[in-house]
């Protein structure tokens, strides 16, 4: 997992699309490797132009990635910022956008 968190930080849209579907490659993630990912994701949302690649990339992604995605964007770590869970959560509303999950406010 590692591997690929370090092409995602140095990658274009691709390496983002390889991102997107880690969840769904690892399920037996803990939440420490989790945490690694959701530092990825954070990361590009923060930027305006690969916040844009991401949500394009939410509609080229499956359900089931997305319902993986989702379970992981959703988890909290405990001593995860403030600034970091309004982020994930804003990740989560776009990814519903898509996908039509229930969300929870």
């Amino acid at each position: 997992m590692s591997l690929i968190h370090n092409r995602v930080i140095a990658g274009g849209p691709e390496a983002m699309a390889v991102l997107l579907k880690v969840p769904v490659q690892f399920p037996e993630a803990n939440e420490a490797q989790i945490g690694i990912w959701q530092n990825s994701i954070i990361a590009w949302w923060r930027d305006v132009s690969r916040k844009e690649e991401i949500e394009t990339l939410f509609n080229e992604i499956s359900r089931n990635e997305a319902y993986h995605l989702r379970l992981w964007v959703r988890v909290r770590a405990k001593h995860e910022t403030s600034n970091n869970s309004k982020t994930l959560t804003e990740i989560e509303f776009a990814l519903n956008s898509v996908h039509k999950f229930e969300v929870k406010e």
